[in-house]
Formats: structure tokens, sequence, C-alpha cells
């Protein structure tokens, strides 16, 4: 039996462009802000709290700020949702994942906003109280 040899001709195939993210952090992005966003949940009950009009509130950042520190863990609760409901419709339907995400990084984008809201003001009196 002889041996057939196919000769193929030289072909130049462009490389893939790559992103910035691969797409293993493209599917995992929602669980690493789902992870973010519970982990600081379950962290705020180890905080000292002190009660305000009928509500625990945080006096290391968030002392006599009840509204900052609800909205603040308001948007926790809407990243943790948003990133869940991303995670269980990623195989079913992407898009509708892809909002949920887009959801998801918004609300923890809110959260961060308003942790920075009542963090730079309470970290500039304690450094103040330590020089005076």
């Amino acid at each position: 039996m002889e041996e057939v040899r196919i000769s193929l001709p030289h072909v130049h195939l462009r490389p893939k462009k790559k992103s910035l993210i691969s797409d293993w952090d493209r599917r995992r992005y929602e669980e690493h802000l789902f992870a973010i966003a519970y982990m600081t949940i379950m962290s705020l009950w180890q905080l000292p709290m002190e009660y305000i009009d009928g509500n625990y509130v945080p006096t290391v950042i968030f002392k006599g700020q009840t509204k900052t520190f609800q909205t603040f863990v308001f948007g926790l609760t809407m990243s943790v949702i948003g990133s869940v409901c991303a995670i269980v419709l990623r195989q079913r339907d992407p898009t509708m994942a892809r909002y949920y995400r887009l959801f998801a990084v918004g609300a923890m984008a809110v959260a961060v906003v308003f942790f920075l809201w009542a963090a730079v003001p309470a970290a500039f009196w304690w450094l103040a109280s330590l020089v005076l």
C-alpha cells in the first residue's frame, strides 16, 4: 500500500485579538462580585453597633449616619441579588445574565460611593484626633 501525501498551501491565519479580560474572568466575574458583597455584608455583623431611631448602625464608620448606612447595605444587597441572578442565567440566557451583571456592578458602585461618603470624613476626624 502506497502512502498518500496531501500538501496544503501555507495558510496565514490572523491571530485572535486578546482582550484585557480573559474568558475565564468574564465567566467568573459575577462570582467574584457575589463573594465580595456577601463577605462584606457578613462582616458588618462583627462591627460594634449603636441603636439610633430604631435601627442598628455601626459606630466605627457610620456613626450617626443611619440613612447612609441603610443605603450602603441596600447597595450590597442588590449587588448580591444581581450577581446570583447572573450566575443562574449564565447558561440559559446570556443576554439577561449580562444585564443582571451590569445591575450588580452598578449596585456595588453605589455601595462603594456611600461607603466612601461615610469613611473619608470619619478617617479625617480620626487622623485629626491623633494630631491634636
